[in-house]
């Protein structure tokens, strides 16, 4: 009987650790953020992704779950997703932006590109970090933990991120 009990206890024990430490994002969209930015000017925190990209998931459901950097970007930012394969039109800054195929059966958003390219190349992940002006303020390729994640934001806004 004290085997059952436990048997039933163990999976509760180590389901409540990881529900009490994570928080999820309110993620918006593109299409939303024009109307959001009339009611609150903020930041942009920008997630360019892929669907088979496995550091792009490991962000998602390790740094972007963490209660406190959740909490943060909540309060302080708003998040976006953008997957750099879509081949849906996005409208950003007055522009159109589409998927851009390369001709091989494969290619790039032209938003993912514009806004996450480093040296001519585009990678993923890639964070990218706008003022409420929509300037640049941060790009970071490759997957970011949580400490590489609040360095990102330091360096960006560091009087919005000291707290």
């Amino acid at each position: 009987m004290k085997m059952r009990n436990l048997m039933i206890f163990l999976p509760l024990l180590f389901s409540v650790p990881h529900s009490l430490l994570s928080q999820e994002l309110n993620w918006t969209n593109f299409e939303e953020l024009v109307e959001l930015q009339r009611k609150e000017v903020r930041p942009l925190m920008i997630f360019i992704h892929a669907d088979w990209c496995k550091f792009c998931l490991m962000q998602e459901n390790n740094t972007f779950t963490d209660k406190e950097i959740a909490q943060y970007l909540n309060e302080n930012y708003y998040v976006l997703k953008l997957n750099g394969e879509s081949q849906e039109a996005i409208r950003f800054l007055g522009r159109e932006y589409r998927y851009k195929s390369n001709g091989a059966g494969t290619g790039q958003h032209q938003l993912a590109e514009f806004l996450g390219k480093v040296d001519g190349r585009l990678s993923y992940p890639t964070t990218v970090i706008l003022s409420p002006e929509f300037q640049l303020k941060g790009r970071e390729n490759g997957f970011l933990n949580k400490d590489a994640f609040i360095i990102l934001l330091r360096q960006a806004f560091p009087a919005l991120s000291a707290g």
